[in-house]
């Protein structure tokens, strides 16, 4: 049985216990429980948000009156998209549900014997070496691409804003 945040008692508050998954193992788990949450839930949520006030547009501006409630609503939608993509939990989401489940299957395997204590931390700790890697080129690679396009942009603009 995989570690819930609720039962402390299956991990320990030392770091290595024989009988329990270790402390580092547990932190882990609970991170990645937790971040793939966070990123699952805030991101429906913004979604929605966006979704609902760009979708309420039309409906304010079609009901007459006052401009303002389209106005409101469009910002609203503008802004929850934005979160969306500074929170970027759309693109750590997936990876991180990933890295849990992989983490979720070295805890089944310990608790069936298959590996020793020591195996099991170095496994989780290759798995979030991994996951933080691959984050790492795919913010390589953005960065890259936004720097081309602003090169790109640059040319096609000219040095004073001239086309």
């Amino acid at each position: 049985m995989v570690p819930d945040e609720q039962s402390s008692s299956t991990c320990g508050t030392n770091p290595q216990v024989a009988c329990g998954i270790p402390q580092y193992v547990c932190t882990e788990l609970q991170w990645y429980r937790r971040a793939t949450t966070v990123a699952r839930y805030g991101n429906y949520a913004l979604e929605i948000i966006a979704i609902g006030a760009a979708a309420g547009v039309p409906v304010a501006t079609a009901a007459g009156g006052d401009p303002w409630p389209a106005a409101t609503l469009g910002a609203l939608a503008a802004v929850a998209g934005g979160a969306r993509h500074v929170f970027g939990w759309q693109r750590t989401g997936p990876p991180r549900a990933l890295t849990l489940a992989r983490i979720k299957t070295e805890v089944a395997l310990f608790k069936v014997k298959s590996l020793t204590c020591a195996d099991l931390v170095e496994d989780v700790a290759d798995l979030v070496e991994q996951e933080v890697g691959e984050f790492e080129r795919t913010a390589h690679r953005s960065s890259a691409r936004a720097r081309a396009a602003a090169a790109s942009a640059q040319r096609d603009v000219g040095p004073h804003g001239q086309v």
